[in-house]
């Protein structure tokens, strides 16, 4: 739905090389770069602890985003192939090594599904 809405309104969204569908655009169709977002996401931070000081945000970026996305991928069950896909990563150990960083929770219940099958 919300490609038609883009295509209905006749916006074009960029390429960059080979890439498109970026999450972050400007009105005018501009892929927003990674230290503007960075920037954004501390100002609304800043903003948000100033307001609410008795339930501070940590700081965080959009890499961190990038990992937890990744990370949820694979708590979802979601196969490595089809995360590197998602992630675009031009291959696996990338998508495995760097980017899902399980946690203990996690793991416990990997570890108990292989429990049950013995």
């Amino acid at each position: 739905m919300q490609k038609q809405i883009i295509k209905d309104l006749g916006i074009k969204l960029p390429t960059v090389g080979d890439k498109s569908n970026f999450c972050f655009c400007s009105g005018r169709g501009r892929v927003i770069s990674e230290q503007r977002i960075n920037s954004i996401i501390h100002q609304i931070l800043e903003k948000h602890n100033a307001e609410r000081p008795e339930i501070p945000l940590p700081r965080f970026s959009c890499h961190t985003l990038r990992h937890t996305y990744a990370t949820r991928l694979c708590e979802a069950g979601v196969s490595m192939k089809a995360a590197q896909t998602l992630l675009g990563h031009s291959d696996f150990q990338t998508t495995y090594n760097i980017y899902v960083g399980a946690d203990e929770r996690f793991v416990a219940e990997e570890v108990q599904k292989i429990n049950g099958l013995m």
